[in-house]
């Protein structure tokens, strides 16, 4: 039908991410001894097939297998944090449309990447924050610094400062100081290099 919306097809290189993350599921309910129908449902968005067909180009087939097992983790670590449906927003949000200087998913060993996406998770429990709070701040720049996230949350802990009236600045992972100047508590060549 015309002006009718197709789905994405899924790539080929990513059949065994996709069938992983539709066995993730089952797996969850068998752990916590709940029936498949209560566990939500990741949904998968076609912005994640377009971007996982985009990112194969070019790639050898170790490569992808490295890149599919970060997109799965990614996945399945935000899976433990409490949201009302599960869907692929923490991969598309920081990846699919990348900034210039932004992280690659592939930057890092995986395993210093796993332990980023680990502190990141520890880091929204801590502080009882939603992962696309923290996401939707680093829209197409990748992972964030950890280290710049922990003082963030912090300073905003402190200063009883609501986290949801910086994400909407959309500029990354702020740095403190740049904060505090922007409250008036700073020198005024901090929010002049914004």
């Amino acid at each position: 039908m015309p002006g009718e919306k197709r789905p994405t097809p899924n790539p080929p290189e990513a059949k065994y991410l996709i069938r992983n993350l539709e066995r993730r599921r089952r797996l969850l309910a068998r752990f916590s001894e709940k029936k498949s129908g209560e566990i939500p449902e990741l949904v998968i968005k076609d912005t994640l097939l377009k971007f996982l067909d985009k990112s194969y180009n070019g790639k050898t087939s170790e490569e992808i297998v490295d890149f599919n097992k970060r997109i799965y983790m990614l996945l399945n670590r935000s899976a433990s944090l409490p949201v009302r449906k599960q869907d692929t927003a923490p991969v598309t949000s920081m990846y699919a449309y990348q900034q210039k200087g932004a992280r690659r998913i592939n930057e890092q060993t995986y395993k210093k990447f796993l332990s980023e996406v680990k502190k990141i998770i520890e880091l929204c429990q801590e502080h009882g924050i939603s992962l696309k709070s923290i996401t939707g701040m680093q829209n197409g720049l990748g992972v964030p610094d950890t280290g710049v996230l922990d003082k963030l949350l912090q300073w905003c802990a402190d200063k009883k400062v609501d986290l949801k009236s910086i994400t909407g600045m959309q500029m990354g992972i702020p740095t403190v100081e740049v904060l505090s100047a922007l409250l008036g508590e700073g020198k005024l060549e901090t929010i002049q290099k914004i």
